[in-house]
């Protein structure tokens, strides 16, 4: 499931990033002829307003989705490297164990 909503999201991100160059010049300008066309009326507003909001909208979900992404990532590297680390001191422990008395410290006999 993750990976296919995964998937939706990468192409939905490549459209947007792909038609966004236009439309980020162009929007202004729609916005400006659509009214003018529609007189400024409320539902206009409306609308422009429940535009700009799903846009901003969605793109702090969007950014809040990468950012846990990258903080989930970070923290399977944590748990890799302390796993690892743990490891390697149960082996000295181990090996310390099997080392006559005394050579613990660098000391013979």
């Amino acid at each position: 499931m993750h990976a296919r909503r995964r998937q939706l999201l990468q192409q939905a991100t490549a459209v947007v990033a792909s038609a966004g160059r236009g439309m980020v010049w162009s929007l202004p300008l729609i916005w400006l002829v659509t009214g003018g066309l529609l007189h400024f009326s409320r539902t206009w507003l409306c609308v422009m307003t429940l535009g700009t909001s799903m846009v901003t909208l969605y793109l702090v979900w969007r950014i809040l989705h990468r950012r846990n992404r990258h903080a989930r990532a970070l923290f399977l590297k944590l748990a890799h490297l302390e796993r690892s680390i743990q490891r390697r001191e149960q082996q000295l422990q181990r090996a310390m164990k099997q080392m006559p008395r005394g050579q613990h410290n660098g000391q013979t006999g």
